[in-house]
């Protein structure tokens, strides 16, 4: 007996798919709590951008860009870190311990590389260049992040400090897809959608 017209195995092959989904859960205490704390972080740096926009003083400027990117890096730091912590059965990354470096780190390259390779990054290797474009590390400094925070950076500008900004919004949103999507399944039935919300 055929159903469907011969549908059926699209309908498990799509539903396969989308059991991925299910491996995350954004809902964890501790994947809301990195979120909420970025979305703290993206406030602020925002509001540092304006700052110095208005601001006719060079020093306040200086410090208001400078801070924007810091606290940008740290807004990108958490959103990467919710997603990592929605693999709470560590499915997507199973090296229990690289997941627990990835928990600890201020390595946003760190967090996007080994995300990406579990194919559950919110963000490019084109967009953490950007979160650090412009930033001078001294010779035995490793991380644009403690570059950010310790050494004086003489060649960051305005536009560095709105680009930050930028890639951490991206980030939001990207994550802020990434939650919604797993409120719902879809299955196709030849051209038929339909829509599961979980």
């Amino acid at each position: 007996m055929e159903i469907f017209g011969g549908s059926v195995p699209a309908i498990f092959s799509q539903t396969e798919i989308n059991e991925e989904k299910s491996e995350l859960n954004f809902q964890n205490e501790d994947s809301m709590e990195q979120k909420e704390l970025a979305d703290q972080d993206l406030i602020v740096a925002e509001q540092l951008v304006i700052d110095s926009e208005k601001s006719d003083d060079t020093q306040i400027k200086k410090a208001c860009d400078r801070k924007a990117i810091q606290t940008a890096q740290e807004a990108v730091e958490k959103y990467q870190k919710s997603v990592v912590y929605a693999d709470e059965r560590h499915e997507m990354i199973a090296n229990d311990k690289l997941h627990e470096s990835l928990e600890k780190t201020h390595n946003t390259k760190f967090q996007q590389r080994e995300t990406e390779k579990a194919g559950i990054n919110i963000l490019e290797a084109k967009d953490i260049d950007m979160l650090n474009n412009g930033i001078t590390k001294k010779p035995k400094e490793k991380s644009p992040y403690n570059a950010i925070r310790f050494s004086k950076q003489q060649n960051i500008t305005h536009e560095n400090a709105k680009n930050a900004v930028a890639i951490a919004e991206k980030a939001k949103k990207n994550l802020e897809k990434k939650i919604e999507d797993q409120k719902h399944e879809k299955i196709y039935v030849g051209n038929l959608e339909i829509t599961f919300d979980l």
